[in-house]
């Protein structure tokens, strides 16, 4: 069961009205279209196990983001981005403005980024990344900046930057090192940049705080004056005995993001079967269970905590191990590669996704 789209994306027509949706600020033509589409669209959806609409090739790829957000804003579903805070050096937003980044007269990094060693890697992590030259950013007012979340706004409701301590300060490496470890922290732009996007986006920016690793008191600081929800991930908080900030009991405010585990973590189907026993009884004795569903019991975990949003990758809901882990970090290859089909979606999954969402209110 299929619906095609073949028309150009300027000039749509549905029960007999043409839209025109020529610009991404076309918000009302685009909402308006959107709802009819979906109306049409509702008695397959509801009648089929599953639906595709395909949107083919002689429409600009644009275009399908735009309205695939424009339906689900319909809907209330909101969609959550993610964009790294640095570039590869072999893209075009580098090679377009080298002036902003910190290259030699050639174009190579003077310094690259990466973090130091933490709990992922006892070498840290040596992205290669290059840096930014916060100077010059200064002096063109973050124009940069500006466009690239505006961008990403025409395409999602939120956007999650990653590595958002580099704000505050970012790890500097010279460039050649083999590893992380002989690097240092540098001051990033701090509050400078995001009073700048208050200034073009208001008060409430679209923006999630990735504030994983090694934060310091500056950078809370830096992501609690702008109130971005930060990150609360579940697995981090049940391995270390003693650590209370990510156990939900503990969360002192609403504003922030709940995760079982992130695409960078193990699922945590995985990630409890190589806990020490200490670990386990902690988990079974926090949520009564017995261990035999230890995803969904996170899921759950999340969803009845008071964070914002709650959010668990699908290989939890499959309750899946290792062989579906998503990404490994400092780790170049095999990564990214898990896929599901529809035989692995259950009816089950629905109806507890179903059942819990009520009880929680989500």
């Amino acid at each position: 069961n299929a619906l095609y789209l073949r028309q150009p994306v300027s000039l749509r027509k549905i029960h007999g009205k043409t839209y025109r949706c020529d610009k991404a600020e076309d918000n009302k033509a685009f909402d308006e279209f959107a709802a009819l589409l979906l109306f049409a669209l509702l008695p397959y959806i509801c009648n089929c196990r599953s639906f595709g609409v395909y949107l083919l090739a002689d429409s600009p790829a644009a275009f399908h983001l735009i309205i695939v957000g424009h339906i689900v804003k319909v809907l209330h579903i909101l969609i959550i981005g993610d964009i790294p805070i640095f570039m590869s050096i072999d893209c075009a937003d580098v090679w377009a403005d080298k002036s902003l980044f910190k290259l030699d007269s050639t174009g190579h990094p003077l310094e690259v980024a990466g973090v130091p060693p933490d709990y992922f890697s006892a070498t840290g992590q040596l992205w290669g990344n290059p840096l930014y030259d916060w100077d010059e950013h200064e002096k063109t007012g973050y124009d940069w900046w500006i466009r690239r979340v505006k961008r990403q706004k025409e395409l999602v409701d939120l956007v999650r930057i990653d590595h958002f301590r580099g704000f505050e300060s970012y790890w500097a490496i010279p460039a050649g090192e083999k590893t992380a470890i002989n690097g240092e922290w540098k001051p990033g732009p701090g509050e400078k940049l995001f009073l700048r996007m208050q200034e073009v986006f208001g008060k409430e920016l679209p923006i999630i705080a990735e504030d994983l690793g090694i934060i310091t008191a500056a950078v809370d600081r830096l992501r609690d004056q702008f109130n971005l929800p930060g990150m609360k991930v579940l697995q981090f908080g049940f391995e270390d005995l003693n650590d209370t900030s990510y156990i939900p009991h503990f969360y002192a405010s609403s504003n922030c993001v709940c995760y079982t585990g992130t695409h960078d973590n193990q699922t945590t189907v995985g990630w409890y079967q190589h806990q020490n026993e200490q670990v386990k009884d902690r988990v079974r004795m926090y949520g009564n269970c017995d261990g035999g569903c230890v995803s969904l019991d996170f899921i759950r975990f999340a969803m009845s905590s008071i964070a914002k949003y709650a959010i668990f990758p699908i290989q939890d809901l499959m309750q899946l191990g290792d062989e579906a882990r998503m990404n490994k970090p400092g780790v170049a290859e095999a990564n990214w590669a898990f896929r599901y089909t529809e035989d692995m979606l259950k009816d089950w999954m629905r109806d507890w996704l179903l059942r819990y969402s009520r009880i929680y209110y989500r």
